[in-house]
């Protein structure tokens, strides 16, 4: 077959693709499956250039390289900052986890290192946070198809409120349908420490918070906490102020 001019002139991409849909999953060490770290508008990839050695050889024209190690950089991401990011972070932070980034076509990458969080200036505009990932270790070469590895992280459906009160009831449900969920709630101190989890059934996905909040004693910072079988857990955080019933 004859070579012309026009013979790689032909090729139509209909492959390419947006960021759209790509993700950041973590799960910690002894975890089975990846799940989703935070909603961001950034997803990093902590892979940098390879280093190379020179070398000139007095029978060669030209001078020659060596391709070394690849380089691994640290990402500053921003998110947006609030309680539940906030609390999210702090989790994570100073632990060694394992990462992997994911675009729309399950073409992944994995890498391991550690986390932190801080807040960014606030301003008359969004207020956001950065978190930074520090790699220890990854692996250059791409899982071409990683589903085996990560799992659906359930989110809840309706908003749920900053700040209540015990006179009120929220709306647990989740966006995913046919899921058989469970939930629990806890205290949050204000250094960030866990109380003991307790197990909640939700009425229709309502659940009332005179239940948990039953007197001025008991008001606070909560956690809710949702999981299913096969679904990457999740939580948010309400703060339940103490109203006697009328």
């Amino acid at each position: 077959m004859a070579v012309d001019s026009n013979s790689y002139f032909k090729y139509q991409e209909h492959r390419g693709q947006s960021g759209y849909k790509a993700a950041i999953l973590v799960k910690e060490q002894g975890e089975t499956y990846y799940s989703l770290l935070v909603a961001s508008e950034t997803v990093p990839s902590v892979f940098g250039s390879n280093d190379s050695f020179d070398f000139d050889l007095l029978n060669s024209p030209v001078k020659g390289k060596i391709m070394g190690k690849m380089s691994l950089d640290d990402k500053e991401v921003e998110v947006l900052h609030h309680r539940d990011n906030v609390y999210r972070f702090e989790k994570l932070k100073g632990k060694v986890l394992d990462f992997l980034v994911m675009d729309s076509q399950f073409v992944g990458y994995k890498f391991t290192g550690t986390l932190s969080y801080r807040m960014n200036d606030a301003t008359a505009d969004v207020l956001r946070g950065t978190y930074t990932i520090t790699p220890m270790s990854a692996d250059p070469n791409p899982v071409l198809d990683c589903r085996s590895l990560v799992q659906e992280t359930l989110c809840f459906a309706d908003v749920i409120p900053e700040e209540a009160t015990s006179n009120d009831s929220i709306n647990l449900s989740i966006v995913q349908s046919g899921v058989s969920a469970t939930y629990k709630i806890f205290t949050i101190s204000a250094s960030g420490a866990e109380g003991t989890k307790t197990t909640i059934s939700p009425t229709s996905g309502v659940y009332a918070l005179s239940g948990t909040v039953t007197s001025a004693g008991t008001e606070g910072l909560y956690g809710i906490e949702v999981s299913a079988s096969g679904y990457g857990s999740w939580v948010t955080t309400i703060y339940v102020k103490y109203v006697a019933a009328t």
